[in-house]
């Protein structure tokens, strides 16, 4: 794969891929935990995993047995960019950037710790992507497009990268996640009005927490033909007997987490109270704590959360015979 100097900047108005996981830890708080491990060959105890499922996704639109480059924009702490090294191995490369130099880091050791030779990860701008035209098999992008102001700026330029007869995909958001406690209608209640209200203020940064449901027309407009789509969505229900306790700790583990200062701030700005936040909180924390007091009563729980869905898109650029 040919590249260029590296060109780098930040996205506009601050719509770093920073912010993009500030959107991942409200849509689906248990993930936070499973996306920071190693790739698939390392780590299969989940039931579900965005990064897996997501590479089951791409597998059903992609002919990914004849890819050699694949290029990821806006890859966070790595977790997909890893599993596609993992299943390339032998075969192809993934060059995956970011933004952010901290999670730049953080992917490389984990690539290290894996032993993955094929992947590598670059500081790099989504509007500006540091490597020539015409230069790779696949780019593709995961819940980023909903982070920036200039979606379809990023598009276009994650396009003119994909060589002729490449392909281009992208996973992102076509709702907010839902939850449900039978035995706490209030948690219920918060929770629907946490959801609600992050959207709104994520909205209000001029973004789209909602663009899934444009991307086939974005695709279309930019040419791209034999577009197709595929969606992922996790359903964590506590009583599931195929879940392992690490899982279901982890899941409550993180919902018990206060959420960052700026991910608070934005949701009071959506309309929740600072006192409807630390009640979920508090609900949040006593689940945990009830856990490990009676974890015996997990088979009784019928408390789920439904992770917010993606609608997986990818479309062949026209061309190369």
């Amino acid at each position: 794969m040919s590249r260029t100097s590296a060109r780098r900047g930040p996205h506009d108005s601050g719509a770093s891929r920073a912010d993009g996981s500030l959107l991942n830890e409200v849509e689906s708080p248990q993930q936070e935990a499973a996306e920071s491990s190693p790739p698939a060959r390392v780590a299969r105890g989940a039931l579900f995993e965005k990064s897996r499922d997501l590479l089951w996704a791409l597998e059903r639109l992609l002919p990914l047995e004849e890819v050699k480059t694949v290029v990821e924009v806006g890859c966070g702490r790595g977790a997909l960019a890893l599993r596609l090294a993992d299943r390339l191995q032998g075969s192809g490369e993934v060059l995956a950037f970011d933004v952010d130099r901290q999670a730049v880091r953080l992917a490389s050791k984990q690539a290290a710790a894996a032993g993955l030779t094929n992947v590598e990860f670059r500081e790099g701008d989504a509007y500006a992507l540091p490597l020539d035209g015409d230069s790779a098999d696949v780019v593709l992008c995961s819940s980023l497009l909903c982070t920036l102001d200039r979606a379809r700026d990023a598009v276009v330029e994650m396009q003119r990268v994909v060589r002729e007869g490449g392909f281009q995909a992208a996973a992102e958001p076509v709702a907010t996640q839902l939850a449900h406690d039978p035995d706490d209608a209030r948690f219920t209640r918060l929770s629907e009005r946490l959801n609600g209200a992050f959207h709104r203020g994520w909205q209000a940064r001029g973004k789209n927490p909602r663009i899934g449901l444009e991307l086939p027309g974005m695709f279309l407009g930019a040419g791209l033909e034999d577009v197709a789509a595929d969606a992922i969505c996790q359903v964590h229900l506590l009583c599931d007997p195929r879940r392992g306790f690490r899982e279901i700790v982890d899941q409550l583990t993180t919902e018990a987490a206060p959420l960052p200062e700026a991910t608070a701030a934005m949701v009071v700005k959506g309309g929740m109270s600072k006192a409807e936040l630390k009640e979920h909180h508090r609900r949040a924390e006593k689940r945990l704590e009830d856990f490990y007091t009676d974890p015996g009563g997990v088979p009784r729980s019928g408390y789920l959360r439904m992770t917010a869905p993606l609608i997986v898109v990818a479309g062949r650029k026209p061309g190369g015979g």
